[in-house]
C-alpha cells in the first residue's frame, strides 16, 4: 500500500478534512484497521507529509446546495438574490477549512429580509472535498 492508497482507505472511511485524515494517520488502531502494518511506516510517513502539505477543495453536494438555498431564501427576497453566487461563494470560502478557519457566507443587507447583513456558517457536511497535492 503506498500513501496515495493509505489516503484514499482513510477517506473512504469517512475523515475529510485535513485535521481527520492527519489524525487518522497518526492512529495506530485505524491504520491497522485498513490493513496498513509497521512494514509501511514510511508510506504512512510520505502519506502523513502528503496532507499536511495538500489542501482540499470543497464542492457543495446536492443536500448541501438544498440546505443552503433553504437558508438564503428564508432570508432573502429571493426573487432578488442568485443562490448560484452564494454557492461559488461558499465553496471558496470553505477553502478556510484548509487552515482551520470557520467557514461562513454573508448576505449583503440590500437583500436580506431583516435589512442587516447576514452570516450563514457553513457546515462540512454539504460539502464533497477532493485531495489536491
Amino acid at each position: 500500500m503506498n500513501a496515495i492508497d493509505i489516503i484514499e482507505a482513510i477517506r473512504k472511511q469517512g475523515a475529510n478534512t485535513k485535521e481527520t485524515i492527519l489524525a487518522a494517520l497518526q492512529d495506530g488502531q485505524a491504520l491497522a484497521s485498513l490493513g496498513v502494518t509497521d512494514a509501511d511506516q514510511a508510506e504512512v510517513e510520505d502519506a502523513h507529509d502528503l496532507i499536511t502539505n495538500a489542501g482540499l477543495t470543497f464542492t457543495l453536494n446536492e443536500a448541501g446546495q438544498q440546505t443552503l438555498l433553504a437558508k438564503i431564501q428564508g432570508l432573502t427576497n429571493d426573487t432578488l438574490t442568485n443562490p448560484k453566487a452564494y454557492f461559488e461563494d461558499a465553496e471558496n470560502d470553505a477553502s478556510r477549512w484548509n487552515s482551520g478557519e470557520d467557514a461562513s457566507i454573508e448576505i449583503n443587507k440590500i437583500y436580506t429580509l431583516s435589512g442587516n447583513p447576514e452570516i450563514i456558517s457553513l457546515k462540512k457536511e454539504w460539502f464533497d472535498s477532493e485531495i489536491v497535492y
